[in-house]
């Protein structure tokens, strides 16, 4: 029996390639070389995601936050209050959820902001117009975590070795 250089797994003499992670024991140097690359490549990608992830968590949790509070601060009347309350409670939801379901907790969202800003574009375009800048990193925050959650998800899904060395770290 020997062990595998990227798992540490028994294997035996004349395997290919390791059950576990595929690492190629009968490849060329370069092969091996390559595999562990790939390796490290994935696990960084994943590793990234991760952290698009938290940083939309907050986003959403900033938008429902936001909703929250600044009626109270401007002034508004009861059913602006009640709408943001209820706005604010929605977003500060999908929040939480992005623990449980990421991608789910991130499309709806998204897609809800996506068409409230085209509403605005195309009933009140001074009001799109006003804080462009705002709604434009609204969106580049979700949709980017939530591209990071789909590669993830397609990264672990071809590399199960790597997403059962990823959940032991959580």
């Amino acid at each position: 029996m020997e062990t595998c250089k990227n798992c540490k797994t028994e294997v035996a003499v004349h395997d290919v390639t390791c059950g576990l992670c595929e690492y190629p024991l009968q490849g060329t140097e370069q092969e091996q070389s390559t595999f562990i690359a790939k390796q490290i490549v994935q696990k960084s990608e994943v590793q990234s995601s991760v952290e698009n992830l938290d940083k939309s968590r907050w986003l959403l949790f900033a938008i429902g936050i936001f909703n929250l509070i600044f009626p109270f601060l401007s002034g508004a009347d009861t059913t602006t209050l009640i709408f943001n309350a209820i706005l604010g409670g929605i977003f500060c939801g999908f929040g939480f959820m992005t623990y449980i379901l990421p991608k789910l907790a991130l499309t709806v969202p998204l897609t809800i902001t996506a068409l409230y800003y085209l509403f605005l574009l195309l009933l009140m375009p001074h009001m799109f117009w006003s804080g462009i800048a705002i709604k434009v990193a609204i969106l580049l925050g979700m949709g980017y975590g939530l591209f990071s959650v789909w590669k993830a998800d397609k990264i672990l899904k071809a590399n199960p070795y790597l997403a059962s060395v990823m959940m032991k770290k959580k």
